[in-house]
C-alpha cells in the first residue's frame, strides 16, 4: 500500500508556477453551468471540455439547518487519440458541497487541502503505480 499516511499542509497556500497558459473559451452557458474548451486544438474530437456548475444553498424544510448544501462541480474531460485510431476520454472531477453556515475561511481551507492533496508526490506515485 503506497499511501498509509499522508501529510497535507493545514492552511497552506497553493501556487502554480512554470508551464504555459492555456486559454479555455466559453462555448455553452445554461443558468448555473458554463462549459469551456480549448479552441487552439484544431481537431474538435480532441478538444478538452471544462464544465463548471454551481448551485447556491436553498431553503429546504427537510434539511438539518433548513437549507440544502451548496455545490460546485468542476469536470475536465480530456479526449485522447489511441494508437488504434479510436478515442477515449480521460476525466477529472472536483465536487465540492458545503453547508449554508460554512464560512468563506472554512471553504478556502477545504479547497486548499484538496488542491494540495492532488499535487503531492504520494498521490502522483499511486496514480503512476495504479494502486493506493
Amino acid at each position: 500500500m503506497a499511501i498509509s499516511t499522508l501529510v497535507v499542509k493545514n492552511a497552506g497556500t497553493i501556487a502554480v508556477t512554470g508551464g504555459t497558459d492555456k486559454t479555455y473559451t466559453a462555448v455553452r452557458s445554461n443558468g448555473n453551468t458554463v462549459e469551456l474548451t480549448d479552441l487552439s486544438v484544431t481537431d474538435m474530437r480532441l478538444r478538452p471540455l471544462l464544465s463548471i456548475r454551481f448551485n447556491q444553498p436553498s431553503v429546504s424544510a427537510g434539511a438539518p439547518n433548513g437549507y440544502t448544501q451548496g455545490r460546485c462541480l468542476v469536470v475536465l474531460k480530456q479526449p485522447k487519440l489511441l494508437a488504434n485510431g479510436k478515442i477515449t476520454v480521460n476525466t477529472v472531477r472536483y465536487d465540492f458541497a458545503f453547508d449554508f453556515e460554512t464560512s468563506d475561511v472554512e471553504k478556502q481551507l477545504m479547497i486548499d487541502t484538496i488542491a494540495h492533496t492532488a499535487i503531492i508526490a504520494a498521490l502522483k506515485s499511486a496514480l503512476k503505480d495504479g494502486a493506493l
